[in-house]
């Protein structure tokens, strides 16, 4: 599975790729600060 990830992500231009790494940190970011108003979200590690 993890490989044909790998094997699509290989495939994005990097600009494109940056793009959904950042969106994917900001996401983050918001479901860390969503699980400090809401304690019953697991918090990441």
């Amino acid at each position: 599975m993890l490989t044909g990830f790998y094997e699509e992500m290989e495939k994005l231009e990097t600009e494109r790729l940056v793009k959904l790494l950042t969106l994917g940190g900001r996401i983050a970011g918001l479901i860390d600060k969503a699980s400090v108003v809401i304690p019953t979200l697991p918090t990441r590690r």
